[in-house]
């Protein structure tokens, strides 16, 4: 499997949306390799760590991070979850 990838935001209606959204869990990291357990480590940047992340709940950073996920691998990301830990 690839220790690496990334995903694509929605379209966004306005550029406006599409600024505010760049950087929203754009890479995940395939951990099995390095750490011998299957865990995935996602990463935010830009203007949505700055000015949204850090400013969600808990629940609501692990809701969208798996949103994303969600929009590539299907509805089945939800049933497979078991486990997070949300670091700044």
């Amino acid at each position: 499997g690839a220790d690496f990838f990334g995903c694509l935001p929605p379209a966004a209606e306005t550029a406006a949306e599409a600024a505010k959204a760049r950087g929203e869990f754009f890479m995940f990291w395939n951990l099995q390799r390095s750490h011998g357990t299957a865990a995935l480590m996602c990463v935010s940047s830009g203007a949505f760590a700055e000015g949204t992340w850090r400013h969600l709940s808990y629940k609501r950073v692990v809701d969208s991070s798996l949103a994303v996920l969600g929009r590539t691998f299907g509805p089945q990301v939800r049933q497979l979850f078991r486990k997070s830990v949300v670091t700044d």
